[in-house]
């Protein structure tokens, strides 16, 4: 993992794809490691407000995850970054499933 002390970026590596990690397998196409980039501490605020005196009435749940310009550029700035890694990594061939700590088999 890597962090930014500029942005508060943080940089996680994925030993298995989005498809293998939320369950649907990799549904006969290819499911790669990946990066993913992260704020740990952003501008933006969410706001969570009860729509109902029912409590089995889920609460309007507004994430407003992009509503910051300044959020938005530190994302951009760290999805540079992740690309730049990810294009000087060397090619080790196809993906190895038996280090994912993420495929549930």
């Amino acid at each position: 993992m890597l962090n930014t002390a500029a942005d508060d970026i943080e940089i996680r590596p994925y030993t298995g794809g989005f498809v293998a990690m939320t369950g649907d397998g990799t549904a006969g196409h290819p499911d790669w490691p990946h990066l993913g980039v992260a704020l740990v501490q952003p501008r933006a605020r969410g706001r969570i407000s009860l729509v109902s005196a029912d409590p089995a009435v889920p609460p309007l749940i507004e994430h407003r995850y992009d509503s910051e310009p300044e959020d938005v550029a530190a994302l951009c700035r760290g999805s540079e970054l992740a690309r730049e890694l990810a294009s000087a990594a060397a090619c080790v061939g196809p993906p190895e499933w038996a280090t994912s700590q993420h495929r549930p088999d």
